[in-house]
């Protein structure tokens, strides 16, 4: 008999195959939507650090930071530099603008 984990790894192999075959229509992957995840449960405060960590027993340090560039470039959030920050260089990860928001800014600009 296998042990319970080797099962749940199994499982989770599969769940992975099924979800980034459905996701790859949005050019997505289930590590991708994770981030996503981290970033909605996190905003405004996501940083790169955040999420790194939130998921780091899901992936490497090299895979997971590919995953944030994948959504950073594919549009499903952008980056937004904090003045605020000790560093120049932080950035918050969050939900790209609406339309609305956008032309609100530029309204008022």
């Amino acid at each position: 008999m296998k042990p319970i984990g080797h099962w749940r790894h199994r499982a989770d192999k599969a769940l992975t195959r099924a979800m980034n075959g459905v996701l790859s229509e949005y050019g997505l992957t289930r590590l991708d939507w994770q981030v996503l995840n981290v970033i909605r449960d996190t905003a405004p405060e996501a940083t790169d650090s955040a999420v790194l960590s939130a998921l780091a027993a899901r992936a490497d340090l090299l895979t997971l930071t590919a995953s944030v560039d994948a959504v950073l470039t594919g549009g499903w959030t952008t980056r937004t530099a904090r003045t605020d920050w000790p560093s120049p260089t932080t950035a918050a990860i969050g939900r790209p603008p609406s339309p609305s928001a956008s032309r609100r800014s530029a309204t008022c600009a």
